[in-house]
């Protein structure tokens, strides 16, 4: 194939871009040269590089277009909210609907709130935990993704030794590990953060075995800390009510992110009502937040994946 487009592209980018690609799309994470750099457009399960090459994208975006590009039905709800405007000064109508949607559909949901991105609300998570517990310590499986925030970023640059000195990581699957935590840390564990599966950025997928699930909640409900249940990569992709179904508990908070508007920039944290009130005492927004359209792409994003049972078509 030819790349000459793209390789153009990254030698520009290269120019006024540090890195110039960054992050989990950067060439370093590929062969160099053996792939494109740079996407021009998509429709359904196909895009098109800047040379032309079509491919077949089983990647879906790294996750958000479990619909496929440009779907038709949320294309248009998302460009019918574009027609009255965007970053208004006030939220909008869709802001009470989408939440309204989401704890009809999620069944230990009581209330939710928004964001862009899935750090955005997992780092905020955590503040919440801490919150309503007036605790300090926050557990982790080790190498598990939630964000590129100081306390679960991958990389190394810039981190400084406070920022994780409340953040305490054990082996995934590794229930001896976690109840020593526990014991270690009594009375000053405010919440333990997990993902349906474990996902880390640069190692292989794996399944949790089904004493570590059970464990891991009772643990959460003997010593009083939140279950934070990180669902933002998973979320609507393997079930249309939240992952946790699959494994039978039912986290104390939950964030939502890829698949939940189909591309479009939206993220969703939601909660159960005795911490409603600690919700609403940790600050958050963003200038871009309240934008009506990614609001009205989630809301048939969810439709759409209910009403054609999604996850089981992905399975």
């Amino acid at each position: 194939m030819n790349f000459s487009n793209s390789q153009s592209l990254f030698r520009r980018a290269a120019a006024v871009i540090p890195g110039g690609i960054y992050g989990h799309t950067t060439p370093a994470a590929t062969v160099p040269g053996a792939v494109p750099y740079f996407a021009a457009s998509g429709h359904g399960c196909r895009y098109t590089d800047v040379d032309g090459n079509v491919f077949i994208d089983f990647m879906g975006g790294y996750g958000p277009m479990v619909l496929g590009y440009h779907h038709p039905e949320v294309e248009a709800a998302a460009n019918a909210a574009r027609q009255l405007g965007a970053a208004f000064n006030h939220p909008t109508s869709l802001l009470v609907e989408l939440a309204e949607q989401l704890t009809q559909r999620i069944d230990f949901a009581d209330w939710a709130v928004f964001a862009k991105n899935g750090a955005d609300l997992t780092t905020w998570s955590l503040m919440v935990a801490r919150e309503v517990t007036q605790r300090p310590k926050i557990l982790k499986i080790r190498g598990a993704y939630h964000g590129t925030a100081a306390w679960c970023t991958p990389g190394h640059g810039g981190l400084i030794s406070s920022d994780r000195a409340d953040i305490h990581d054990f082996p995934f699957n590794d229930v001896a590990s976690l109840e020593a935590l526990f014991a270690q840390h009594r009375g000053q564990i405010a919440g333990l953060i997990l993902t349906p599966f474990h996902h880390p950025a640069f190692a292989d997928s794996q399944l949790p075995t089904f004493e570590f699930v059970a464990m891991a909640n009772l643990l959460c409900m003997e010593h009083g800390a939140l279950l934070i249940l990180d669902d933002v990569r998973c979320g609507f992709r393997l079930t249309t009510d939240g992952s946790h179904s699959l494994y039978g508990y039912k986290p104390d908070l939950a964030i939502y992110c890829k698949a939940l508007a189909n591309g479009h920039p939206i993220s969703a944290c939601v909660g159960r009502a005795p911490h409603k009130a600690a919700a609403s005492r940790v600050f958050l927004t963003g200038s871009y937040w309240g934008d009506p359209a990614p609001m009205a792409a989630a809301l048939a994003t969810l439709d759409i994946i209910a009403r054609d049972n999604i996850p089981q078509k992905l399975t």
